[in-house]
């Protein structure tokens, strides 16, 4: 029988489809051919389902994996052949942010995230909210339409090789199917308001908690409407089955969380649920500068 966060994905699925379903109509986009517009459809069907694999909200037919044991992120590669990216791939996620190649070629990273439900998964593997009300971030690839975000703690990315207590990742998706991740990461300080709202109702064990009535504004967890500074890179999910193909952009721009905050992400998980750096290889990294 599915779990809960199975159930939640496919959901998930129906809703986004439907949504893009609806905007073909709508916008009336031209689709030469019946035969195309299914093939696009199922493309981007097929990425959302990548999409919840972020997380690990559905392991698919793939081996159960974690962050520690003989499970943990050293073997993932060998628990499945599904897996063989994670220890076989040229383009992983995440990476240590250093040396960057700065261009200023490239378009701030505009949101417009609306107010969503007060709903919070815990599916074994992180804290998330999903978000199908059409919210998006513009980037030089267009329109991202934003499926949701989670958090891990400590940062699975790092920069100049210091972690922080805590990353969240907003995944988006585009028309053509391909996923984008904007990552923010989090510094020991004040309390944060908007943490402290998902905080107080988040599962302690995989599970939905839902407060009836209350909405949650994902700018307040991001910290801004427009990214000015930030790298790009090519990468991959970062948990199993750790597929290629993911734009990657880390913002420069750090929120706050208390240490109570922190204690409490890592009473979740204990040991934390970040994935170790991978090597960059021959990738470029990229840092859009302010200055």
């Amino acid at each position: 029988m599915r779990g809960v966060a199975e159930l939640d994905c496919l959901i998930q699925i129906l809703k986004v489809t439907s949504l893009i379903i609806t905007e073909f109509r709508s916008n009336e986009l031209e689709i030469n051919t019946m035969k195309h517009s299914k093939k696009s459809i199922a493309k981007i069907t097929a990425s959302i389902f990548l999409s919840c694999l972020i997380t690990g909200a559905h392991a698919g037919t793939g081996s159960e994996w974690s962050y520690s044991g003989d499970n943990g992120p050293e073997y993932w590669g060998d628990l499945s052949p599904e897996y063989a990216k994670c220890k076989n791939g040229m383009e992983q996620s995440p990476i240590n942010l250093s040396e960057a190649t700065i261009f200023d070629d490239a378009k701030s990273l505009k949101s417009k995230f609306d107010d969503v439900p007060l709903s919070v998964i815990n599916n074994g593997h992180t804290i998330q909210v999903n978000v199908d009300n059409g919210s998006f971030t513009k980037t030089e690839r267009g329109k991202q339409r934003l499926l949701q975000f989670h958090f891990h703690s400590l940062s699975e990315h790092t920069l100049d090789g210091k972690s922080f207590p805590l990353e969240v990742h907003f995944v988006h998706i585009d028309d053509a199917g391909m996923l984008s991740v904007l990552g923010v990461f989090f510094k020991l300080g004040e309390e944060n308001d908007t943490l402290k709202a998902i905080l107080d109702i988040a599962p302690n064990h995989k599970g939905v908690a839902t407060a009836d009535g209350k909405m949650l504004d994902p700018n307040r967890v991001m910290g801004s409407k427009k990214t000015e500074e930030y790298y790009r890179v090519q990468g991959s999910l970062t948990t199993p089955p750790c597929s290629e193909g993911v734009n990657w952009y880390i913002s420069s721009d750090m929120q706050e969380l208390s240490q109570a905050q922190f204690d409490r992400f890592q009473l979740l998980f204990k040991g934390g649920n970040a994935r170790p750096v991978q090597p960059i290889n021959q990738r470029v990294l990229k840092l859009n500068s302010s200055d």
